[in-house]
């Protein structure tokens, strides 16, 4: 918290874009968010851009952001795919992680349904999410280790932040999401309307990547068009709370797969 940069200001995100800090967001480097995340035993991936937190030191939330650089993704093909479709593709991965964790005698792991149901929001070409999940023998109804996922995408990758926090306090401050991807800009000649077909790099697995599974099947019944009802614009930020000890201790699960978004 110490070195924690406070709002108002623009911050650097490596050299691929920059954020604006507003209210009480707060931005901490790579170099303190590695040592950070180090310290209290959590995945500290080699893609960290750094750490967000809100609200002050007795009761912030705290995110991690990270640049994917696996090249363009066009997020507009998320219109192909149902909310059903979607989620069958993480069951589908699951169910082939559950078989390594037998091996292991570790419990499978249960797949509920959405807590947030994907948001794609073409003005800032972002998308939102977030999978109801436990661990078998406990129960359903234990929301105190959720995690959404912001996806900001740009010419040669996206920008991933992730919150971690109670299932029910993710839900209730939903309506202030939109400020992360608001304030989140690509530098030029990076942005997601930059990029240019047969020259820039293309992410081989799009989407799939992005959701973390093998890849993305239609359930059947029909091609989702996520308007209207079934599309909610989306964005990471505002007033998530968590106690510091909490929020160290539930940042993300133990040997998590690298693009794993549940």
């Amino acid at each position: 918290m110490e070195n924690a940069q406070g709002a108002p200001a623009r911050v650097a995100l490596s050299n691929e874009g920059t954020l604006r800090l507003e209210g009480g967001l707060q931005f901490v480097g790579r170099d303190i968010a590695s040592r950070y995340l180090q310290t209290n035993n959590l995945e500290n991936p080699a893609d960290l851009v750094g750490l967000l937190l809100y609200g002050g030191r007795t009761e912030p939330w705290i995110a991690v952001i990270r640049l994917v650089r696996d090249g363009f993704v066009d997020v507009g093909t998320i219109t192909q795919w149902a909310p059903d479709d979607l989620l069958a593709s993480i069951k589908d991965d699951i169910a082939q992680d559950n078989m390594a964790r037998a091996k292991k005698s570790l419990p499978p792991r249960i797949v509920e349904g959405w807590r947030i149901p994907p948001r794609h929001d073409p003005e800032t070409n972002s998308l939102l999410w977030s999978v109801r999940s436990y661990v078998a023998g406990v129960s359903s109804m234990n929301e105190s280790d959720a995690t959404a996922h912001l996806a900001v995408f740009g010419r040669n990758g996206y920008f991933q932040i992730d919150v971690t926090a109670a299932g029910a306090t993710i839900r209730e401050y939903a309506r202030d999401f939109p400020m992360l991807a608001d304030n989140l800009r690509f530098v030029e000649g990076k942005g997601y309307g930059d990029f240019l077909l047969g020259t820039d790099t293309v992410a081989r697995h799009g989407l799939a990547t992005v959701f973390g599974v093998e890849s993305l099947r239609h359930v059947g019944f029909l091609e989702g068009d996520l308007t209207g009802e079934r599309l909610m614009i989306f964005g990471i930020g505002g007033g998530l709370v968590l106690g510091a000890a909490t929020m160290a201790g539930a940042l993300f699960a133990a040997n998590r797969r690298r693009n794993r978004r549940i």
